[in-house]
C-alpha cells in the first residue's frame, strides 16, 4: 500500500467513532452499487431463504451481544470462525475455522 493510503487510513482513525461509521457506510455503499446483479442477487435470495426459516421457526436466532463478544476475541486472535450448527432443539450453536 502506498503511503498516501496510509495517511488516509491515519486521518480516518482519528475521527469520532460515530463519524467512522458514517465513512465506512459510505465506502460500504459505493461498492456495494458496483457489485454485479448476478452476484447481489443470489446472496439477497439467501438472506430471504435465512430470514424465512427465522420465521418459520425452522432455526433459531443467535443473540447479537455473544456473536460479537465471540466475532472480537477471535478477530483479537487473528482467527476466522463461522457458525458450522444451530440446533434448533437446544439453541446450541458449533464454530468451527475457516
Amino acid at each position: 500500500m502506498d503511503a498516501r493510503f496510509e495517511d488516509i487510513v491515519a486521518s480516518a482513525m482519528k475521527l469520532p467513532e460515530w463519524d467512522r461509521v458514517r465513512l465506512a457506510q459510505k465506502f460500504i455503499a459505493s461498492v456495494d452499487r458496483d457489485i454485479a446483479p448476478n452476484v447481489k442477487a443470489p446472496w439477497l435470495g439467501e438472506a430471504e431463504r435465512r430470514l424465512e426459516e427465522l420465521r418459520s421457526g425452522k432455526t433459531k436466532g443467535i443473540p447479537a451481544e455473544g456473536v460479537f463478544t465471540r466475532a472480537g476475541a477471535a478477530l483479537h486472535r487473528g482467527e476466522e470462525s463461522t457458525i458450522t450448527t444451530v440446533s434448533t432443539n437446544t439453541g446450541q450453536v458449533q464454530y468451527g475455522q475457516s
